[in-house]
């Protein structure tokens, strides 16, 4: 069931009786459980929709309407899906507590990556979750890879389904799902000769494969109860931005596609930029201290 919070006025399905508030079950036999499958099945010309109004009671409304025009209709978006990993490098909890409640959701849901772009580990689906990608053609999908060795992928996000995502993007790509994917890379763990081995995996993935972000792992003071990870210094931003600049002539050989090659330029760019944030924002943070403890210097004099 999907409900509907929005008809805009004068829309096409405002005409046709329906209202804010109305429950959509079936639309031409097939169950609506969120805005995706509302947004899939709803694209035909013609609708035969199974609704229940505000009072309560079951009407079936028949459309037939000009192709791509409008219904003029918003449903429920879905409950999130929550994260069931651990990983070392969860943003969410080195976070400060007593921020906006937002802030510490930990979403892991196939259907807002296909429809917002958020990535996914692919480590909580059901056979049925997979059996819907499939079957609406979701894609592309964006996937948080971090490596494709089974036993670096599992030590990262701490469950053991995460060693399974080889097999994960080779059904993906039978069913012409494709991706994007990303890298946290971790200094000690998914990096040096793990990063290229999980580079070189994923190539095997083209055309499938739309493209590699690689980005450096972030860390906070709040680190509380998480694995110790290497902070990023200079020397090891640098010897990573090589490693993944090499990796650029692999991909234009590879595939002979300039936007693959801009697709990974842009991943070693970022990664620049990504470091010398770090490098103001730690500075920041030291001159803060000094101010702080200055202050209250003063005030104890």
């Amino acid at each position: 069931m999907a409900l509907i919070i929005q008809v805009e006025k004068d829309s096409f399905a405002y005409n046709q009786g329906f209202r804010t508030g109305e429950k959509i079950f079936k639309i031409n036999g097939k169950d609506i459980n969120d805005q995706i499958d509302f947004s899939f099945y709803s694209s035909d010309e013609y609708l035969f929709i199974k609704t229940e109004s505000l009072e309560g009671k079951i009407k079936y409304t028949e459309i037939e309407r000009d192709y791509n025009q409008a219904l003029g209709i918003s449903v429920y978006p879905p409950e999130i899906e929550n994260c069931k990993n651990k990983c070392i490098f969860c943003f969410v909890h080195q976070q400060h507590r007593g921020m906006r409640k937002s802030l510490y959701i930990k979403d892991d849901d196939y259907r807002f990556s296909f429809s917002d772009g958020n990535f996914v580990t692919l480590t909580n689906l059901k056979p049925h979750d997979w059996k819907r990608i499939y079957t609406l053609n979701l894609s592309p999908l964006y996937i948080s890879i971090h490596s494709t060795e089974p036993d670096v992928r599992e030590q990262m996000l701490k469950n053991p389904i995460a060693r399974k995502i080889k097999e994960q993007l080779r059904n993906l790509s039978k069913h012409n799902i494709q991706f994007f994917t990303q890298i946290v890379v971790c200094p000690d763990y998914n990096d040096n000769e793990h990063l290229d081995k999980t580079i070189k995996d994923l190539i095997k993935f083209y055309p499938n494969l739309i493209g590699v972000a690689i980005v450096p792992s972030g860390l906070t003071q709040f680190r509380k109860h998480l694995p110790y990870i290497k902070p990023w210094d200079k020397e090891l931003a640098i010897k990573t931005i090589k490693q993944v600049e090499k990796w650029q002539a692999n991909f234009i050989i590879y595939q002979k596609n300039q936007f693959q090659h801009q697709n990974i330029m842009m991943s070693s760019i970022f990664l620049k930029m990504v470091w010398e944030q770090q490098v103001i924002f730690i500075n920041t943070l030291i001159n803060i201290k000094k101010h702080y403890q200055k202050a209250l210097i003063q005030k104890e004099k």
